[in-house]
């Protein structure tokens, strides 16, 4: 009997004053990797809306210049406004509606481009103003690879 008593593998109560749990230490660490994974998709989200916002701006400023050459060849004259686009004196218009920036800002007419061949369309850009180093305009869009910015500092 003596024999069976020394098999039975002994039983080890637990702690009542120690718990299971994460330290602080491996709560930080945790934190800190959220932290740097989030400002890595962050960056890239943002990167994301700058392109997309600078391929808006190309396809307006594309499609205004075209509509403004087409304006011309039909009336011998430009547009004084993207509303003659819209609603001109004769025949149908020649786009659907007037778009907007993706800022929500409006484009600009500025007469004749330097080559005198059209018209000198601008976007305000980022700063939402006109006449700014940050503007899009009908003759620097095409050779843009990312957002114009402006040195704030």
């Amino acid at each position: 009997m003596q024999g069976k008593e020394s098999a039975r593998p002994l039983v080890r109560k637990k702690d009542p004053r120690k718990q299971g749990g994460f330290t602080i230490v491996e709560i930080m660490v945790v934190v800190v990797i959220i932290g740097m994974l989030a400002t890595v998709v962050v960056a890239n989200l943002i990167g994301d809306v700058d392109t997309a916002k600078l391929a808006k701006v190309k396809r307006d400023l594309n499609g205004l210049s075209e509509a403004a050459e087409r304006y011309y060849y039909r009336l011998q004259s430009w547009p004084e406004s993207f509303e003659d686009l819209v609603n001109p004196e004769t025949g149908s218009s020649f786009i659907k509606e007037v778009p907007k920036d993706p800022w929500n800002q409006d484009y600009q007419i500025d007469g004749m481009d330097e080559k005198g061949e059209g018209l000198f369309i601008r976007c305000a850009g980022d700063d939402k103003e006109f006449e700014t180093e940050d503007d899009i305009t009908t003759e620097n869009f095409r050779n843009l690879r990312e957002l114009p910015k402006i040195d704030r500092g």
